[in-house]
């Protein structure tokens, strides 16, 4: 073990010392190939593989950007999921309403503090001149343009920008996005010194703000995910999960720590702020309706 902790000393003073150090970006891992035999705590054995000491081996990843965090084993004895990985959206099946029985729980008024944050991965944005919805809860047929509610929705053809709009198309961009790659989208809308606002960020980078006092964030129409009903031939494509509705506005300083975050547990900071939350995981018919569903409910 010693020899290997000198070894290992060298091999990090070695990449320390690269003239090219301050542009380059490692990251070090070391593995075991194997776990070794040792005794399990009291109540620990639950059958699984996670109980076989031989095969619980470890894996240390370092990187200077990386933040600590903790993920504990699970019990098998009290573990259940069943889940996919999230459809990619089309034409025929992207409409479908998210949670439309309590859609009355996102209408965001016209005062109060809230945050839309979502994963989605675009592969192919719409080609035509028209502005397809991504994410909305809005009474314009084409969700592009809402007369009352919200929408998150792509610039068309090969315009990489996005927005967040309110009432009467008061529109908040966001930062571009990349075709092809996860990104995170996130709005937050917030009341400071009498007035109202809504500011976009991509990834943990904050776009500018919008003043949006007086408009209405509220509607009858349900929350649906991928596009607006008049929008649906269109030929975006992409897929969305990780979707997150908070009741308070997220701090910017936390947002950029944790986007590229995915599940949330409920000890976690503002897990309690919660009033939607689709993972994107589920049981699998086919359609990204039911691929969808509600952990939270508020």
């Amino acid at each position: 073990m010693q020899s290997f902790d000198t070894f290992l000393g060298a091999l990090l003073n070695a990449i320390k010392s690269r003239s090219s150090i301050r542009t380059e970006n490692w990251v070090i891992i070391i593995a075991s190939n194997k776990g070794g035999k040792y005794v399990l705590g009291e109540n620990e054995d639950d059958g699984s593989d996670f109980s076989d000491t031989e095969r619980n081996g470890f894996v240390i990843i370092s990187n200077p950007n990386f933040n600590l965090d903790y993920f504990a084993v699970p019990d098998m004895r009290e573990y259940s999921v069943n889940g996919t990985s999230p459809e990619e959206l089309g034409p025929a099946d992207r409409q479908g309403s998210l949670d439309s029985a309590s859609a009355r729980i996102y209408n965001l008024g016209t005062t109060g503090n809230y945050t839309i944050q979502f994963k989605a991965n675009i592969t192919n944005r719409s080609t035509s001149a028209t502005i397809p919805a991504i994410l909305s809860k809005s009474s314009a047929a084409s969700g592009a343009n809402p007369t009352n509610g919200w929408s998150f929705l792509l610039h068309a053809g090969t315009n990489t920008n996005w927005s967040f709009r309110v009432e009467n198309n008061i529109a908040n961009t966001g930062p571009s996005y990349e075709l092809g790659v996860w990104n995170t989208f996130t709005a937050v809308i917030y009341d400071s010194a009498g007035k109202r606002y809504t500011r976009t960020y991509l990834n943990g980078i904050a776009g500018g703000r919008t003043d949006i006092s007086n408009k209405s964030l509220s509607t009858n129409s349900s929350l649906i995910i991928g596009g607006g009903p008049s929008y649906g031939a269109n030929s975006f494509r992409g897929r969305i999960f990780d979707i997150r509705i908070y009741n308070t506005a997220l701090p910017e300083n936390y947002i950029v720590a944790n986007y590229c975050r995915t599940f949330v547990n409920t000890g976690e900071p503002f897990a309690g702020n919660l009033i939607g939350y689709w993972p994107g995981v589920g049981e699998n018919s086919g359609s990204i309706r039911k691929n969808i569903y509600r952990l939270f409910n508020k």
